[in-house]
């Protein structure tokens, strides 16, 4: 009998044992898997490495590790977008983010904090809270090198308006010949040595080359400019440039211009000269962001100012500060646009007949690849406009002082023209044949019709010995 109750005991023991492990083997197998939230490749650190992962992921270049996927969406939305990537960039460089990266979290714990968004084609059972609201655009570009020392001490009172008489706008109309998109690139020392024999071999078929960054300092020149605007002459590709701005204030953004003007004396692009208008670096955000109303003078005060010289003006920009920063008709609707948004679709949200440039891609890319094979990484262009027949009829970008005659009246002489008082006729509109003839002295007026090559006009002066194309 003793025998029976002891081996009831031991059975009793034996069943709650196992019991005690089912248990506890029902609570290891629901319990969740951590994970370090941004840690997209699974090495168990937030790096660069991470936000480069999810940008190849989302081009399709490689894929991040299913088990991996919940880790690499930063913002916890449920979908992987390269919203991601920016909050892991962001985070590392030290900005405030709403998201605990790289803490060790489980899913149901994100849950708690950033509810799933409800699916509006259900009625909703409860009040969700929505995820904090993160910006929309990408960085345009890599980050181009900060002044190695700081900008020209600006005077204590610089100016808050751009100059008060701007000249007058580019052209806004189209040529009357239907004008097929381009695509093209855009450049900068960050491209290296670049082979633009390749770059038009993959089909691109116009450059936008930095020339530098900042004020008038040689030292903020791109050490690539001279060389790739030869490489694109050499084998008669279309070229523009742009700078990169730092200004924070109207005298910084004029020594800009002074910028642009020596880097081009003596070229003469076929394409628009840019103004980059952003803050890729952070360098703006360290340093005293601009209020709104003198971001929009400084692009005010550069684009007037190239104008003036005699070239083509364009603001280039995203979608972020349009809406937001720039946001300002007298800008917008009085100069070309540069648009950059890496996006499948052009999202413009200006006036259509501004938009001549959409940058579609860069690192990240919804259209096609974001390399040329030979070339490496590469930004992406369409061109909307006949720039170059905009450019050289209308007489920007140095192309009145040879090759083309000016633009209409104007009431001072351009640069070239010093002996040329004035067009009688032009031979090839004139049914008698008659000459043209430009006498000698200093000018006050130039009468001609754009477009007209200056080597079908018979310049006579004593002085003045032009030089055709």
């Amino acid at each position: 009998m003793r025998k029976m109750k002891g081996g009831v005991a031991i059975a009793l023991i034996c069943v709650l044992l196992m019991s005690v492990m089912m248990m506890s083997f029902s609570a290891n197998a629901t319990e969740e898997k951590a994970f370090i939230l941004g840690d997209a490749d699974g090495d168990g650190e937030v790096s660069v490495i991470d936000a480069t992962l999810i940008q190849k992921h989302l081009a399709q270049v490689t894929a991040i590790a299913e088990n991996n996927l919940d880790a690499a969406d930063a913002d916890h939305d449920y979908v992987l977008s390269v919203i991601d990537a920016v909050i892991i960039q962001k985070w590392l460089a030290k900005y405030y983010v709403a998201y605990p990266i790289h803490a060790s979290v489980t899913k149901s714990f994100l849950d708690k904090l950033f509810p799933k968004p409800v699916d509006p084609t259900e009625p909703a059972t409860e009040e969700t809270v929505p995820p904090t609201e993160l910006p929309t655009d990408e960085p345009t570009e890599e980050p181009t090198e900060p002044p190695t020392e700081e900008p020209t001490e600006a005077p204590t009172d610089p100016p808050t308006e751009p100059p008060t008489d701007p000249p007058t706008e580019p052209p806004t109309e189209t040529p009357t010949e239907p004008f097929k998109t381009l695509k093209g690139v855009d450049t900068s020392w960050a491209n290296g040595d670049i082979d633009l024999n390749k770059v038009k071999a993959a089909g691109f078929d116009f450059v936008m080359i930095r020339c530098g960054y900042g004020d008038d300092l040689t030292y903020q020149d791109d050490s690539q400019f001279e060389s790739t605007v030869k490489k694109a002459e050499k084998i008669g590709m279309p070229w523009g440039t742009y700078l990169y701005s730092y200004a924070l204030n109207l005298t910084e953004a004029q020594s800009e211009v002074a910028h642009v003007k020596r880097l081009l004396k003596n070229k003469k692009p076929t394409l628009p000269v840019a103004f980059d208008m952003e803050d890729a670096d952070g360098y703006k955000q360290r340093h005293g962001f601009p209020s709104n109303t003198l971001l929009v003078n400084i692009c005010k005060t550069f684009l007037s100012g190239v104008q003036s010289a005699g070239y083509y003006p364009i603001l280039y920009t995203n979608l972020d500060y349009m809406k937001n920063k720039l946001n300002d008709n007298s800008l917008l609707n009085n100069y070309d646009i540069w648009y950059a948004q890496w996006n499948s679709e052009c999202e413009y949200p200006g006036r259509a007949d501004r938009l001549g440039m959409w940058q579609y891609g860069g690192e990240v890319n919804f259209l096609e690849s974001n390399s040329i094979s030979g070339v490496g990484t590469i930004d992406k262009n369409f061109m909307y406009k006949d720039y170059p027949s905009i450019i050289k009829r209308g007489g920007y970008n140095n192309w009145a002082a040879s090759g083309y005659a000016a633009s209409g009246c104007v009431d001072e002489a351009q640069d070239g023209f010093t002996n040329i008082v004035s067009y009688s006729a032009i031979d090839d509109i004139d049914p008698d044949g008659e000459e043209l003839v430009a006498a000698s002295g200093a000018v006050e007026e130039i009468s001609c019709i754009a477009g007209i090559p200056l080597d079908q006009i018979n310049v006579h002066s004593p002085e003045y010995e032009p030089v055709y194309e």
